[in-house]
């Protein structure tokens, strides 16, 4: 049982929904719920639950896996102070040997840094300059760990993938970090670009830096214990 917040127009909950027994999903867009319901209309173990304010939702059972995917950083726009209180919120339903996937943006990422937005309206490195009204809030590596730790779940696991989180070819870990890099870069047409990332990269490598610069993270949290995963590595 998967608990799926923010499941955007069903890309992660298509997959989900063949591997589960059932799939709770909350979205925040009426929109992109009809568009779930057109897409996933053949499946009858997901429930899909909209509203505008995660922290006012209410929820019957715990689960297994909460996913949370590309929502973390509008946590303030959920409802919640911030992220350390969305966390909490989330903590109440899962089960004692459920897990926390969470999947967010480096706010140090290369990507970021190199010159890239978020959208076409951004401006290159709006992330660092808080003059500049945000509806998102990102995070570096150790803010990440306060913010788990604090929540009280004492066991987690960053996974680094490449490029990022939602176009990924490869995943390292602590226990398999790279010695040398390459991966598709993918930007906007739009964007203009002011370093080569990959170039970047590489001499962060040789610093032992790349856990802190990569473009996002992947984190499974738990009450327990977590996975005895290395590498990954499949096509696209």
């Amino acid at each position: 049982e998967l608990l799926e917040i923010g499941a955007n127009y069903g890309e992660v909950t298509q997959g989900l929904v063949k591997k589960l027994k059932e799939v709770t999903a909350i979205e925040f867009s009426k929109t992109k719920v009809s568009c779930i319901q057109k897409r996933l209309k053949d499946y009858n173990n997901l429930k899909i639950i909209l509203t505008t304010k995660l922290n006012n939702c209410e929820l019957e059972k715990k689960y297994d896996y909460i996913t949370i995917i590309g929502t973390a950083e509008y946590a303030q726009k959920l409802g919640f102070e911030n992220l350390e209180y969305m966390l909490k919120w989330t903590k109440k339903y899962l089960k004692e040997d459920g897990t926390i996937l969470l999947a967010i943006d480096n706010k140090f990422g290369v990507k970021y840094l190199a010159g890239s937005t978020r959208n076409k309206e951004e401006v290159p490195l709006a992330n660092y300059k808080n003059y500049i009204k945000k509806d998102y809030k990102l995070y570096g590596k150790t803010e990440l760990e306060d913010i788990i730790k604090s929540v009280g779940l004492s066991n987690y696991k960053f996974y680094y993938p490449l490029p990022n989180y939602n176009i990924t070819d490869t995943i390292y870990t602590n226990e398999f970090l790279p010695k040398n890099i390459s991966y598709n870069i993918y930007y906007r047409e739009d964007e203009e670009i002011l370093f080569n990332e990959i170039s970047f990269m590489q001499e962060i490598i040789k610093n032992k830096q790349f856990d802190m610069f990569c473009n996002s993270y992947l984190i499974e949290i738990s009450k327990t214990s977590t996975e005895n995963i290395g590498f990954v590595k499949y096509s696209n």
